[in-house]
C-alpha cells in the first residue's frame, strides 16, 4: 500500500519522522543542483552567445547578472511567500517558472531575450532556494537535520564549482543553447517528485510579507549593476549613467531604512553593527563576486584570444571544481581546531594568489598548466571561505537571530555575485576600448562601433576587410589582453583588502 504522501496531500509534523525523507532529500537538491549550477554554467558558452546573437560584451554581463539580480532582490521574499502559502506549493511553482523561462532562453534570437528570460529564471530561483532549506528542517528530525543540511550545502557547492565543466562538456557536442535546454528534464523530474514525495508545510504565524522590501532592493540593485555595465559604453558621465548610480544608491539607503522600522524585517541590517556579521558578510560577498569574476573572464579569454576550444576550455576549469569540492568538506574541522579568523583570512589570500597567477595569462601564451595551476590555487582559496565566513556570522548572533544570520548569507552571496560579474566586466570592456581606440580610425563609425563593443565584434568586422584584418585582430587580441589582465587585479585587491578588514574586526575571535 502507497503511503499518503505519494498523493502529495500530507501534512508535515515536526514530532514524527517523515518516512519518506531521503527520497524527498534527492528531488530537493536536484532543484538546487539546477539554480546553482545556472550561476556559472552559462559563463563558458558566452563567447558562443555573443558570435551567434551580436551580443556585446554589455549584453553578455546582463546574461549572467539578470539572473542573479532577480535572485538577490527576491529570494527573501520567496522565503516569506513560502512561510505563508505553503512551501510545497511556492517550491513548485519556482521549478515551473524556472523551467518555462530556461526554455525560452534556449531558443532566444537575439540577446534582450535571452537576458529577459534570464531574469526569469532567476525570480523562479528566487521561489525555490528558500523553501528548500525550510522543508529539510521541516522533514527531518533534530538529530538527522545537521547530516540532511550537509548533504544539502556540498550540492550547492558542487554545482557552483562544476557549472563551467558541465557547460564545456554540453558545448563539444551541441550549441550554446543546450546549457538552457539541459534544465527542462531535470526541472520535470524535480516536480514529479516534488508532488509525489515532498509533504505540504508553513510556517504557523508567519509574518507579513515585506513586498516594499523587496521591490526596494531588487530595484536598486538592478540600477546600480545597470549603471556599472552600461557606464563604458554610453559614457560615465552622460545623465543617464549618472541617474542610474544616483538612484541605485538611494533605494538600497531607502531599503535600508525601510528594514530597520520594521518589526518583523527580511533582513535585520541592524544586526551589521556586530563585528562578526559585517566581516562575513563583506567575506561571503567577497567571495562570490571572486568566483564570478574569475568564472566570467577565464572563459572569455581562453575562447576570444586563445582559440580553444569549449571542451579544452572545461577541462582546464576543471580543477577548481576539484580542489573547491575536496577542501570545501575540510573547511569545517580546519575551522573549528584553528579559529575563524586565521582560515578566513587565509582563504581570501590564497584566493588572491590564484587570482594573481591568473593575471598573468596573457604573459604566458597558450601555456595551460598556468591556467589549471591558477584554477586550483584560487578554488583552495574560495573553499576555505565560505565555511568560516558562515561562522562568522552565526557565532556573532544569539541564537533567536539565526533566521537573520540565514538571510544576511543569502543575500551577502547573491550580490557579490551580481556586483563580481559587473565589475570586472565593466573594467574589461573600458580598457579593451581605451586600448582599440588608435586602431579604429581607418574604419567606417557602424564598422568602429561594433569592433569597439567587443571582441567577438572586432573579430567579424576583420573578417570583411580586404586590408588590414590581420593589424585589427592583434590590435583587439592585444586590448582585450589588457583588459583582461588589469580585470583580474579586481577581484585580488579586493580579497586582500578584505583579508586585512577580518584580521581587524575579528580581533577577539576565540
Amino acid at each position: 500500500m502507497l503511503h499518503p504522501a505519494w498523493l502529495g496531500h500530507v501534512e508535515a509534523d515536526a514530532d514524527t519522522p517523515y518516512p519518506l525523507r531521503w527520497y524527498a532529500l534527492l528531488f530537493i537538491c536536484l532543484a538546487l543542483f539546477i539554480g546553482q549550477i545556472d550561476i556559472t554554467i552559462v559563463n563558458i558558452a558566452l563567447p558562443s552567445i555573443a558570435a551567434d546573437l551580436d551580443a556585446t560584451t554589455s549584453d553578455l554581463q546582463w546574461t549572467v547578472d539578470a539572473y542573479l539580480v532577480m535572485l538577490a532582490g527576491f529570494v527573501l521574499f520567496g522565503g516569506g511567500l513560502a512561510d505563508r502559502f505553503g512551501r510545497k506549493g511556492v517550491f513548485m511553482t519556482g521549478l515551473a517558472l524556472f523551467g518555462a523561462a530556461s526554455l525560452g532562453a534556449t531558443f532566444a534570437t537575439e540577446p534582450g531575450h535571452l537576458i529577459a528570460a534570464r531574469a526569469f529564471m532567476g525570480l523562479g530561483a528566487a521561489l525555490f532556494f528558500p523553501p528548500a532549506l525550510s522543508m529539510l528542517a521541516t522533514i527531518f528530525a533534530p538529530g538527522e537535520r545537521a547530516r540532511a543540511v550537509a548533504v544539502w550545502a556540498a550540492v550547492g557547492g558542487i554545482a557552483t564549482a562544476l557549472g563551467p565543466v558541465v557547460g564545456g562538456v554540453l558545448l563539444s557536442r551541441y550549441w550554446w543553447g543546450s546549457v538552457f535546454l539541459v534544465n527542462v528534464p531535470v526541472v520535470v523530474a524535480a516536480l514529479v517528485g516534488a508532488a509525489l514525495l515532498i509533504p505540504t508545510s508553513r510556517r504557523p504565524g508567519s509574518p507579513k510579507l515585506d513586498g516594499v522590501g523587496a521591490l526596494l532592493s531588487v530595484l536598486g540593485l538592478a540600477a546600480l549593476v545597470f549603471g556599472i555595465i552600461e557606464g563604458p559604453d554610453r559614457g560615465w558621465g552622460t545623465p543617464l549613467i549618472v541617474a542610474s548610480l544616483l538612484m541605485g544608491g538611494v533605494l538600497v539607503g531607502a531599503f535600508v531604512a525601510w528594514e530597520s522600522r520594521l518589526e518583523e524585517p527580511m533582513v535585520d541590517v541592524r544586526v551589521f553593527r556586530l563585528r562578526g556579521v559585517s566581516a562575513g558578510g563583506l567575506a561571503v560577498t567577497t567571495n562570490l563576486a571572486a568566483m564570478a569574476g574569475v568564472l566570467f573572464l577565464i572563459p572569455l579569454y581562453l575562447q576570444s584570444v586563445v582559440g580553444l576550444s569549449t571542451t579544452t576550455i572545461g577541462l582546464l576549469l576543471l580543477p577548481f571544481g576539484v580542489v573547491f569540492m575536496c577542501l570545501a568538506f575540510a573547511a569545517g574541522p580546519a575551522t573549528r581546531r584553528f579559529g575563524v579568523r586565521p582560515i578566513l583570512t587565509g582563504g581570501l589570500l590564497v584566493m588572491a594568489a590564484g587570482t594573481l597567477l591568473l593575471s598573468f595569462l596573457p604573459d604566458v601564451g597558450r601555456d595551460t598548466l598556468s591556467v589549471m595551476v591558477g584554477m586550483a590555487v584560487f578554488g583552495a582559496g574560495a573553499a576555505f571561505v565560505a565555511p568560516p565566513a558562515t561562522t562568522a556570522i552565526m557565532n556573532a548572533l544569539p541564537t533567536a537571530k539565526a533566521g537573520d544570520g540565514s538571510a544576511v548569507n543569502q543575500v551577502t552571496r547573491q550580490v557579490g555575485a551580481a556586483l563580481g560579474a559587473a565589475v570586472v566586466g565593466t573594467v574589461l570592456v573600458s580598457v579593451y576600448a581605451h586600448d582599440l581606440a588608435p586602431s579604429l580610425t581607418g574604419l567606417s563609425s557602424a564598422d568602429a562601433s561594433v569592433a569597439d563593443s567587443s571582441i567577438a565584434g572586432a573579430q567579424k568586422v576583420a573578417a570583411k576587410l580586404t586590408s588590414g584584418s590581420d593589424a585589427l585582430l592583434d590590435a583587439a587580441d592585444s586590448a582585450f589582453s589588457s583588459g583582461f589582465r588589469v580585470a583580474m587585479l579586481v577581484p585580488a585587491l579586493l580579497a586582500v583588502g578584505v583579508a586585512g578588514a577580518v584580521l581587524l574586526a575579528l580581533r577577539s575571535d576565540p
